[in-house]
């Protein structure tokens, strides 16, 4: 009988070794799977940044090359442009296919397409002024610096892209480590439990045959130990003899340590209640040995996590109490735990999204303050607190006019307490773009702030409290007033230059039709006949008299010029009756210096021309001709 039962142990220790070993076996499978995914993942990622990289070389090839013809005008330097033109667009589509499970690369590529448009518009248009027109007209064009700010945007959006490709990349990376590691610690793991289950296979044949002697006086034990484990009884239990074998485990306890009763029983608690610490993942010491040693109720540190036999982890927490007879004596201990695995995770995603939120606001621009209905503050980021000078307070609402110093608009009126847009918030209001001056002892010189506000709701629709948006919009402000200041200085001096050009007109005009009446009555020989030499100068005197009145009206014209109403007065116009009008005009200052001028006009040349504007640039370029050039000179002009 004795060879029997000893056989049996060893058949289904055997067994249960092979069934470790065969579960080992599958769970490397599936570690194998999990790893040629996480493979295939990292070359999907590589794939995507090598594509992101050519299609910024492409967009650097097809500048290079617009900047090579730009300099030289030969047509080779086109070819890298024309190669990375027909290159672009398909890397941006197969980009697009790349990253179609990501939305956050798809809105990049929704922003780069036009911008890429852009600049190969703005390439191409380089290129044709070049051909057409020149270099002068393409570099005009390139100097203006909308080129470079394209290029330089597309390269940020790019580096957006790379950046989170190579973040995902990491994460693979690590993804297919864990991979590999957790297949060879369940490798090792199931075979040094497979040899474990092994030794303990003849050990239960000893003990065993050991146990079958002490039955007797075990049985007053077990009575007491079933009394103290039925009371215990509320979520997992395990309960153990004096050696730390198992001598009890409940179902719950077994559904979470993935041993059965009768797989357990008389197994060291090491071995069924396998705990580590999560943090470190080295073994954590058993709380039974803890009670064996201490000889009262432990309790398993933080974060300490179960390794079930099915290769499943649980948060728990835990007690252990030492079982005893009426007389004080220990006969083992019983162990009741729980599992807290949702709860850890509820918990730890709450304060990553706290923690998220927190950096979130602490980063942006904006001020941003939150309080709950009563006026506590929730929220105070330190962009809020750079903008007010002071941050949050115990102060109740109806103090913080006064204990942050807030202000109408003019900066004198005090803001009513009960309409600060937070106030209004944490009320149910909705507060859109409510400016409000900020003076106290940290802003001395004030601020003007734009403040948005909404009120803070459960999902219920509960009135929980308000939060602000607040902007700082002193500077745009003051930028606006210098605007309005400089636009009126403006008008005002439009306004005194009209002035004065009227009063300079009439002024000039009057001396001048004296001048040209008198010059009229001299040509007429009402005071007796001319000679040829003075009727030629009281002909110069008469033209240039009209020359000049001419002028006058022309610098009327400035504030029409200004104004864009002036009009030209386009004619056929014979060149050479206008050198003639213009040289009788000059002859008195040539003579003056000893120059000769001389003409050399094709009788029937025509120009079409306002005449009075013509004559003006004729006269000019010919008065600058006699001023500057030495005297007894010659100038011929043609």
């Amino acid at each position: 009988m004795q060879r029997k039962i000893e056989k049996h142990l060893v058949f289904w220790g055997f067994a249960l070794a092979a069934a470790i070993l065969a579960f080992a076996g599958w769970e490397s499978y599936r570690n194998t799977v999990r790893f040629s995914e996480a493979s295939e993942w990292q070359r999907h990622t590589y794939e995507v940044l090598s594509n992101i990289k050519a299609l910024l070389a492409g967009l650097v090839d097809a500048e290079t090359g617009q900047r090579g013809y730009l300099l030289t005008g030969e047509e080779p330097y086109l070819d890298p442009y024309r190669t990375a033109i027909k290159t672009i667009n398909q890397r941006i589509g197969t980009l697009r296919s790349l990253t179609s499970d990501n939305p956050n690369q798809q809105r990049r590529i929704q922003g780069l397409e036009p911008l890429v448009a852009e600049k190969l518009a703005e390439l191409q248009v380089t290129v044709d002024l070049r051909k057409k027109e020149g270099p002068v007209s393409a570099h005009k064009v390139v100097l203006e610096g909308s080129g470079k700010r394209l290029m330089d945007q597309i390269r940020a959006l790019l580096s957006q892209m790379e950046n989170e490709e190579e973040a995902l990349l990491r994460a693979r990376s690590e993804k297919t480590n864990q991979s590999v590691t957790r297949s060879m610690r369940a490798v090792l793991g199931r075979t040094l439990l497979s040899i474990s289950l092994l030794g303990l296979s003849f050990v239960l044949l000893t003990r065993e045959l050991s146990e079958r002697k002490k039955a007797q006086g075990a049985l007053e034990k077990s009575e007491k130990w079933f009394s103290s484990t039925l009371s215990s009884i509320g979520d997992a239990v395990i309960a153990t003899d004096m050696n730390g074998a198992v001598s009890f485990i409940n179902p719950v306890a077994q559904s979470l340590t993935g041993w059965s009763l009768e797989d357990a029983r008389g197994k060291s608690m090491d071995l069924v209640f396998d705990i580590v610490n999560k943090e470190t993942r080295r073994p954590v010491e058993n709380p039974v040995k803890k009670v064996f040693r201490e000889g009262k109720v432990v309790g398993l540190a933080d974060h300490t996590i179960l390794l079930s036999k099915s290769g499943k982890e649980f948060d728990i927490e835990d007690s252990a109490a030492p079982i005893l007879t009426n007389t004080g004596e220990a006969f083992g201990v019983v162990l009741v735990f729980w599992d807290i695995t949702e709860k850890k995770l509820a918990e730890d995603e709450t304060s990553r999204q706290k923690d998220l939120m927190q950096l979130i606001l602490a980063s942006i621009t904006d001020g941003v303050v939150m309080a709950d209905t009563n006026g506590k503050f929730l929220l105070f980021n330190a962009a809020a607190e750079r903008f007010i000078g002071i941050g949050a307070t115990d102060a109740t609402p109806d103090r913080w006019s006064q204990q942050y110093g807030t202000f109408r608009p003019d900066g004198v009126t005090a803001f009513p307490a009960n309409e600060l847009p937070l106030v209004r918030a944490m009320r149910g209001e909705n507060v859109d773009a409510v400016e409000l001056f900020i003076r106290n002892a940290n802003v001395p010189d004030g601020r003007l702030l734009s403040i948005a506000g909404r009120p803070l709701r459960s999902q219920d629709g509960t009135l929980q409290g308000g939060v602000v948006a607040i902007h700082d919009i002193t500077l745009q402000k003051s930028a606006e007033e210098t605007l309005i200041r400089a636009k009126e200085e403006a008008e005002r001096t439009s306004k005194f230059k009209d002035q004065f050009l009227s009063t300079m007109s009439h002024d000039l005009r009057t001396p001048l039709n004296a001048v040209l009446g008198f010059s009229d009555l001299l040509a007429d020989e009402r005071y007796g006949p001319l000679n040829e030499k003075q009727r030629r100068y009281i002909d110069h005197i008469h033209t240039g008299g009209k020359h000049l009145l001419t002028l006058i009206s022309d610098i009327l014209d400035l504030s029409k010029i200004e104004a864009g109403r002036m009009e030209l007065a386009l004619e056929n116009l014979l060149v050479q009756g206008a050198f003639a009008e213009v040289f009788g005009v000059m002859q008195p200052l040539a003579d003056k210096k000893s120059q000769v001028l001389s003409t050399n006009v094709e009788g029937r040349l025509v120009v079409r021309a306002d005449a009075t504007r013509f004559k003006q640039v004729l006269t000019n370029l010919l008065g600058n001709a006699v001023k500057f050039t030495p005297n007894a000179d010659f100038w011929p002009t043609s």
